[in-house]
């Protein structure tokens, strides 16, 4: 699995956009994000490789996340990493932050 970030850290009270592109010759049925303990599902996009979520950050600190992928044969592959949260004292400034994972592929792998 491939992976990319863009613009880490991150500044608090601003978005994060996290995609994951990922494929399968067997299909993707599930993929959903743990981020400091809490569960969320990933959205399939347009594309149907393409699936992503958007987390509002609203404390600082280093988050760690999880990401896991299924595919229609029940087979299940993760990604680790983690997002710097931090605070500045400038309010006018906004970004928004996309961290990217490509390359993706389950073919092949079985997890227990």
């Amino acid at each position: 699995m491939g992976f990319r970030r863009k613009c880490d850290p991150v500044i608090v009270g601003n978005s994060v956009i996290i995609s994951i592109r990922c494929f399968d010759t067997n299909g993707i049925n599930f993929v959903y994000i743990i981020i400091d303990g809490y569960s969320y599902v990933m959205d399939n996009q347009e594309s149907e490789e393409i699936w992503e979520f958007t987390w509002n950050t609203v404390r600082t600190g280093l988050f760690n996340y999880t990401i896991y992928v299924e595919d229609n044969y029940n087979n299940w592959d993760t990604e680790t990493g983690d997002i710097t949260v931090y605070r500045i004292v400038d309010n006018k400034r906004i970004f928004e932050i996309t961290i990217q994972i490509l390359g993706f592929s389950l073919f092949g792998v079985v997890m227990d």
